[in-house]
């Protein structure tokens, strides 16, 4: 789970472009490889033997995370230093590594840069990235109504789905990691302006790795993610921890054995 990206972390929800592209090197280097959410979702981890999937998931739609610039041919890229384009890059240089990832935006605004919002989606979604739904302007659930939820769900789907030809969103990252205890089905399945939606994953904020899609106990709607850190603040369980311990317990890590 990242959020934004700088040339320097200034606090602990900020990686650097540098240690992201460090991270890349790390996981590639300990035989992870990346999978889309969709492919978790539908038990479709098509990894070499001997290799873990990991799933990227970037919360706000942040311009840190993408956004869009004219090359020298007047055509829109990828900014360098954001991170798609550093996941460009590296997947450039190590194929093997996969592009993928989810991005959780909000409907108030994503992706600050050049290129219209239809062009932003279309671009990360022709390099095979997810969409997915972060509501409307970051809510928080447990204070909202049913309508509340079904507009702030709802309209992000809506938004979606007009800009780029029936785009399905399938999942949802909670803002701020909070639920409804009241409304939670609303944040699961629900309609809006004549409308229906239906979030197949439900992504908590940390703190611990989501068990394999055959696991009983997988609870898709209240899935648990690893928060990648910055600055020089500790965080409890953050993606080092959980790295170095499937390092020295193997038995931890989903891998492919045949």
């Amino acid at each position: 789970m990242y959020h934004k990206f700088a040339l320097e972390e200034k606090d602990e929800w900020t990686r650097s472009y540098d240690n992201f592209y460090k991270d890349l090197e790390y996981l590639y280097e300990h035989n992870f490889v990346t999978i889309s959410l969709n492919d978790y979702l539908n038990n479709n981890i098509k990894v070499p033997v001997g290799k873990t999937p990991i799933i990227f998931t970037f919360d706000d739609g942040t311009s840190g995370q993408f956004n869009l610039i004219k090359n020298e041919s007047g055509n829109l890229i990828a900014n360098p230093n954001s991170a798609v384009g550093i996941m460009e890059k590296f997947y450039a240089e190590h194929p093997d590594f996969g592009l993928n990832g989810t991005f959780f935006i909000n409907g108030t605004g994503f992706f600050y840069g050049a290129g219209t919002n239809k062009e932003k989606l279309q671009y990360l979604i022709n390099k095979g990235f997810e969409i997915g739904n972060h509501t409307n302007t970051h809510v928080n659930f447990s204070k909202a109504s049913i309508e509340t939820i079904q507009k702030e769900v709802g309209a992000v789907n809506n938004m979606v789905s007009e800009l780029v030809d029936g785009y399905n969103i399938t999942s949802l990252a909670l803002p701020f990691g909070i639920s409804s205890k009241e409304h939670k089905e609303y944040i699961k399945k629900g309609s809006y302006d004549g409308k229906s939606y239906e979030n197949k994953i439900i992504l908590l904020v940390g703190s611990n790795p989501a068990l394999s899609p055959n696991n009983e106990k997988l609870d898709l709607l209240n899935l648990p993610r690893v928060r990648a850190r910055g600055g020089e603040k500790a965080v409890d369980l953050d993606l080092y921890y959980w790295l170095e311990k499937m390092e020295q317990n193997p038995s931890l890590k989903y891998e492919r054995i045949k």
